[in-house]
This record gives structure tokens, sequence and C-alpha cells, in this order.
């Protein structure tokens, strides 16, 4: 649903109204079970929980009764993310346990994968490192077998961060340089902003300023190109990395970057 996707609710609303009506006209009981899902996928990005619940819950059941197992296990993938949002990652693994079991069962590997990355980042959440790596690896192998760089990509990103948390730092910039290396490849800016950032924090945890300023460079560049708003979060951690670097290294480095000087808003007053 591209429209829920972008965020445009109003007009997505309207398409999930004209959706229903059409698979109620028709009697197909899948097709409202999918658009049910839809818009709890709707309810969720906007954290109505509740309402959220109430339309994943009645497409669980039409699923079941139509022993559509993929489907099924899209909803549990699901309503484990909503109890991984609400902190109760006991109740979300147990979601992901039984989706996983159903995708493992039909064959269904790109789901598989998805929910076993999904596992990784739950255990990560809660610092249960070493389980968090092997359901991360374990995801990153599966999408490295069926050729999906985004998927390969994603995994790489977040095994960096837990490698760079638990003090693996070597390990944890070639994590980040695969994912930047495969991110650039699919043009896919504002991830690839996001893995430039979260090496930027590991160069600058180490005291590599100047790779840090390089990487904090580029993440706010892709970002300003996609006109996000998230490129305004990089501004007080380029502040503090010119303090702690040193005015005239940052004030050098960005003239021989960008070719211009340094802009105000990086400047203390008296600069």
């Amino acid at each position: 649903m591209i429209l829920r996707d972008t965020k445009q609710f109003k007009p997505a609303w309207v398409s999930f109204e004209q959706a229903m009506k059409y698979y109620a006209d028709i009697d197909d009981q899948e097709g409202t079970a999918s658009v049910m899902f839809e818009i709890g996928l709707y309810h969720q990005i906007n954290g109505e929980i509740d309402a959220a619940m109430a339309h994943y819950n009645p497409a669980m059941e039409i699923y079941r009764d139509n022993r559509n197992k993929h489907g099924v296990a899209n909803i549990h993938h699901q309503i484990g993310t909503v109890k991984q949002d609400l902190n109760q990652p006991g109740k979300a693994l147990k979601c992901f346990e039984k989706a996983k079991s159903i995708l493992d069962d039909i064959g269904e590997y790109a789901g598989l994968a998805r929910t076993q990355f999904q596992i990784g980042l739950l255990h990560l959440d809660n610092k249960e490192y070493i389980k968090a790596n092997l359901a991360i690896e374990a995801a990153r192998q599966m999408y490295s077998e069926m050729d999906n760089k985004a998927g390969v990509a994603r995994t790489a990103h977040h095994l960096g961060i837990l490698y760079r948390d638990t003090g693996g730092a070597k390990v944890a910039k070639d994590r980040f340089e695969e994912a930047i290396k495969l991110r650039l490849e699919l043009n896919d800016l504002v991830n690839l902003a996001d893995s430039h950032r979260q090496l930027g924090k590991l160069e600058l945890d180490t005291n590599q300023f100047q790779l840090a300023f390089n990487h904090y460079l580029e993440a706010m560049m892709y970002l300003v190109q996609v006109q996000s708003p998230v490129a305004n979060e990089l501004i007080p951690v380029m502040n503090r990395l010119r303090h702690t670097w040193g005015k005239n290294h940052f004030d050098q480095s960005w003239e021989e970057k960008t070719g211009r000087p340094v802009p105000d808003q990086f400047k203390d007053e008296g600069d």
C-alpha cells in the first residue's frame, strides 16, 4: 500500500474503504483480511495500538479459517512488533517464534529471514548480545543466499551497532562499511546516511576525529539531499565534534570537503 507507506494517511483511508467495499461485494474473505491487515498497519504507524489490534485479530481469524498459513504468519510477526514497541519482549518473542515456525514449515524464506532479523533486534534492544548476534547473523546468511542486498545491508548495519556497543570496533567498522557499500549501490540514501552516522559515532568514540567528521558530513549531505528533517539532528553532533577536535581542524576539513566556509550554525558566538 504505497499511500500508507508514504504516510499520505487520508488518501490511504479512502483507498481502504473502497477496497473493503469491493471485497465485501464479491464475498472475498481473504481480500477483506488483506485490507484489514493494511488498516492495522495504518493504525500501528499512527501509534493507535488498540485500533491496530482490532484489525489484526479478525484478519488472523479469517486467514486461519481459510488455512492461509502465510497470512497467519505475517500477522503473528506484526503483532510481535506491536508487543516489542510496548516493551513486552516475552510476548513479542512468542509471536515471532510462532511466525518463524509457520514460515519455516511452508518454506517462505524471505519472510523467515525478516522474522529472524526481528528476533535479533528484539535481543539487541534487551542487550542480549549473544542471542542477538546469532539471530542477526542467521538472517544475514539467508539474505545473502537470496542475493537480497537490502537485507544483507540491514543486517550488516545492525551487526555493526552490536559489535560497536560490545567493544568489537574492528568488526563493527567492517560491518558498517559493508552496509555503506551495499546501500550506495542500491541508492538507498536515507539508510546510507544512517550507516555513515553510526560509523561516525564509532570513529568518534575511538578519537578518530577526521574519520568521524568525514562520516558525519556524508550523512548530513545525503539527508539534506533527500530533504530529511533528521539532518537537523546532526547539527549538535557536529558542534560537539568541532569543540572536541578543535575549531581549526574542523573548519579546515569543512572547507576542504565542501569548498565553502563553515556555516554559522556550527559556530559559537564570537567566532
